[in-house]
């Protein structure tokens, strides 16, 4: 088992479930205006970062010519556009769910589990004060931020004053908060995998790549995210993502051995 301290940096994310967590029982605004910071906390789940992470991994392989399993079930897609979409995933590099067990398993199926295999990464939500009145110490998980309501105008029907739709998403901004991933079995190679798909996610990041964004409104900007290595709860701006040269020459190394072994039991069929 190792645990990798890392921090996870955002500008602004929202979440297709509840991003805010209170722990009180407030009735009423002046409730809420006598509670002080410290009895809220903001949550990203565990399942947004994990399948952030999972998808950047599944397309970082696939760009390096190794097929992974896709992360839907055959048996799941039933609709026709969604059975049109998932035979183009095929096509590009993935395989069928578990379909790779008999060969021993593709990295994506050892690495995050199935359904008969359990995973060996827990990646856990990340909590934050919603006040950048609070520092971040390596005595805790809890970092800062800020959490918003955004309000999307209301459109009305044509020749009419009633209001069909009005959208109100809570959302995380300018979040800094310490994350501990913990890889439970294949270490070295989980933790080489880890870095490089945050390498990865990193420039996608800077290249302004919507489809690597985080979360909800993607299209509109929103879910800008990055996670990178840090040990005191600091970003040390040493490579890309706060790794030392020397230990990055040592991934990158290991990274292109387990390419090749991978593509030659995984290869992605023209």
């Amino acid at each position: 088992m190792k645990k990798l301290r890392l921090l996870f940096i955002c500008d602004e994310v929202t979440t297709r479930s509840d991003i805010f967590v209170r722990f009180n029982n407030s009735k009423g605004i002046e409730d809420q205006r006598k509670l002080s910071n410290y009895t809220k906390l903001g949550r990203i789940p565990a399942t947004s970062i994990r399948g952030w992470i999972r998808h950047s991994m599944e397309s970082l392989l696939i760009e390096n010519g190794i097929s992974v399993c896709h992360p839907l079930n055959e048996i799941s897609v039933t609709a026709d556009k969604t059975k049109a979409e998932y035979q183009n995933d095929l096509q590009k590099g993935y395989h069928s769910r578990g379909s790779c067990k008999k060969s021993g398993g593709c990295l994506l199926y050892n690495l995050f589990g199935d359904l008969n295999n359990i995973s060996k990464i827990i990646i856990p939500s990340v909590y934050f004060y919603p006040a950048h009145t609070n520092s971040i110490s390596k005595y805790t998980d809890i970092g800062t931020g800020r959490i918003e309501l955004n309000r999307h105008s209301p459109r009305c029907r044509y020749n009419s004053v009633g209001v069909y739709m009005t959208t109100e998403t809570s959302v995380a901004v300018c979040v800094t908060a310490p994350i501990t991933i913990v890889l439970t079995d294949l270490v070295e190679i989980g933790e080489v995998l880890l870095y490089k798909t945050l390498e990865y996610l990193y420039k996608k990041m800077e290249d302004y790549d919507y489809r690597f964004y985080l979360g909800g409104n993607r299209t509109m900007g929103g879910g800008r995210a990055i996670i990178v290595y840090s040990e005191d709860g600091k970003y040390k701006k040493r490579g890309i993502i706060g790794l030392s040269k020397k230990k990055f020459e040592e991934i990158n190394q290991k990274f292109e051995e387990i390419i090749e072994i991978e593509r030659s039991k995984f290869p992605i069929e023209k």
